[in-house]
């Protein structure tokens, strides 16, 4: 059964303008259907458009074809979709393609629909092979022309008159169905429900208990923002387990100490370090694994990094540690009770890091392409922290495939491979990309700017797990000393950041804490009588004034409800007033 999915959309918008090229979270509105459209059962995924800048983003997705730029008399307010698709088919049928069984019809202005959503529903429709296509409702309390509600028989019927109620529905938007035989030879019907003109539509309420929002106006598009922020806090569970150590969103700071290469072969410097890290409070200590030859072909050695005087394969070299010191580094770092980590540069040296029974991987930016040794690593099914810098998110998301194809518990960590990196370059936006992207990653910092201070916007940032280069000493000479942090550094960033993680404890502005209510005794003004008032007088704004303390029953809020009332008893200038004083 073959499905094709059309995207329609257009440049001009009534009522939100521009609404498909606006920053959605942390991308265009339409880039979430095409990245939403990947990985699905969609045989075929099609953009029809008269918009160019929608065009340009869609180039990003390798399964988005666009072949043709939508005619003017295509792409008006009053255009109707069917008619749309219909010349997306006939341009199809005129190159000599064969049409699908099935059309699904994916509109940009329903972002909160997932692959799984789409891959639902065209099973729903394989499963019941008697329909004609579908379209999903959602129950709604807002006022509109279109709404639904059940009759007698549980179909969906049209409601003749605006109506507020728990009962009513409204098409979502969420995803159209519908054979292309219908689509293409029948005649529309002038009685039907929702959009598709047909007889034998399902009209099915999908998602059950969500809100679902069809963006048509700026409130819309603020809502489904909200909704699926407050979706993705709700739904993570991602907590990655490194021997003992649980690390997800809701446990303390994880910070890794990168010694990387900074040792160049001194194993006293090496070993000073970790002891340096241990004092500092750190959990984790961090080393590279190195086999230059199995890294690198000889051209390396015509190539000088940027932050470097000699060329790549030397500075590798003169920092490649043995296997056997690597095992005793690591087992100083776990006899302080600590995690060692490693990051592998080739299969090679991966294979050399499971010999010696590593609890988890780290993987450099410049590996996270590296699909061969991404999926050699995963078989190993251990947790895996992978940089990204230098990597957009289509090739992130390509290696998340394989971590997920092998279940692997994951952190992405958001980098910037510039050394340093200037503060106007560490991209934080990056971050929202990884969170509302990648939704079952941790997500961590890999940072290279100069100091401390990124990393306690990231942490605010939804950040949990934090590396930076470190040395014990800034006068040694090493590849990363420029932007290593010091033990002192180091120290301050784990006190910090345990701060932070308190200061984000709390049930937000719902409710006040108990240990409030000490300085709400004091600091809050309740009603004061402005001057002596006698029982039976009848209470006016002139009477009243709020002053300290929290002594009496009315805020100054309550002025309103209180005139017009008689006293019942006699009060005198800067009382207070009391429930038993008025009627």
């Amino acid at each position: 059964m073959n499905m094709w999915g059309i995207i329609t959309s257009r440049k001009g918008s009534q009522r939100l303008s521009n609404k498909n090229k606006l920053k959605f979270i942390n991308k265009p509105l339409i880039e979430r259907t095409f990245a939403n459209t990947q990985n699905t059962f969609l045989d075929k995924v099609i953009l029809s458009t008269d918009c160019s800048e929608c065009i340009e983003i869609a180039k990003k997705y390798r399964h988005i074809e666009c072949p043709f730029i939508r005619p003017s008399e295509l792409s008006s307010s009053t255009t109707k979709s069917i008619d749309v698709i219909k010349h997306c088919l006939q341009y199809y049928k005129e190159q000599d393609i064969s049409l699908p069984e099935y059309i699904v019809i994916l509109q940009p202005t329903s972002p909160q629909r997932t692959r799984e959503d789409i891959n639902y529903l065209i099973n729903y429709i394989k499963q019941h092979k008697y329909l004609n296509g579908l379209s999903t409702f959602s129950h709604t309390n807002h006022n509109s022309s279109n709404l639904y509600t059940f009759d007698e028989n549980n179909n969906i019927k049209k409601l003749k008159k605006n109506i507020n109620s728990n009962g009513v529905l409204f098409e979502n938007g969420l995803c159209f169905i519908v054979k292309t035989s219908i689509l293409l030879n029948t005649i529309p019907i002038l009685d039907f429900v929702g959009s598709l003109p047909y007889e034998n539509i399902e009209h099915l309420v999908y998602p059950k208990n969500k809100v679902i929002v069809d963006i048509d106006t700026i409130d819309d598009f603020d809502y489904a923002e909200y909704l699926i922020k407050k979706d993705v806090n709700i739904t993570k569970k991602n907590d990655i387990v490194i021997g003992d150590r649980i690390i997800n969103q809701l446990s303390k700071p994880f910070v890794i100490a990168e010694v990387g290469i900074n040792h160049e072969c001194d194993m006293k410097k090496a070993v000073k370090m970790i002891y340096d890290a241990y004092y500092s409070g750190c959990e984790c200590v961090k080393f590279q694994c190195h086999i230059p030859e199995s890294e690198m072909t000889p051209h390396a050695k015509e190539i000088i990094p940027s932050n470097a005087d000699e060329d790549i394969f030397k500075i590798i070299e003169k920092s490649s540690l043995t296997e056997k010191e690597e095992i005793y580094l690591k087992n100083i770092v776990e006899d302080l009770g600590m995690i060692y980590l490693c990051t592998p540069f080739s299969i090679d040296a991966a294979n050399r890091l499971e010999r010696m029974g590593v609890k988890a991987y780290k993987i450099g930016s410049g590996e996270m392409n590296n699909l061969q040794l991404i999926e050699h690593v995963a078989k190993f099914g251990k947790p895996m922290l992978i940089s990204t810098g230098m990597n957009p998110l289509h090739k992130i998301r390509t290696t998340v495939e394989i971590l997920e194809k092998y279940n692997i518990k994951y952190c992405l960590f958001h980098c910037v491979s510039i050394y340093p990196t200037p503060y106007d370059k560490v991209n934080f936006p990056g971050i929202d990309d990884l969170k509302y992207e990648f939704p079952n990653a941790l997500i961590g910092l890999s940072d290279h700017s100069i100091g401390i201070t990124s990393c306690f916007g990231a942490y605010m940032k939804g950040c949990r797990v934090f590396e930076k280069h470190y040395t014990s000493y800034m006068h040694w000479t090493g590849p990363d000393i420029e932007i290593s942090i010091t033990p002192k550094l180091l120290k301050d960033l784990i006190i910090q950041l345990d701060i932070l993680s308190d200061c984000c404890k709390g049930n937000g502005r719902y409710t006040i804490q108990n240990e409030e209510q000490g300085t709400i005794d004091f600091a809050f003004c309740t009603l004061t009588a402005t001057k002596d008032l006698y029982t039976g007088h009848i209470l006016s704004e002139e009477d009243l004034i709020a002053k300290r303390p929290n002594i009496g029953d009315f805020l100054a809020e309550d002025i309103p409800n209180l005139i017009g009332k008689s006293l019942l008893k006699d009060i005198k200038k800067e009382d207070k007033l009391f429930k038993e004083n008025t009627n």
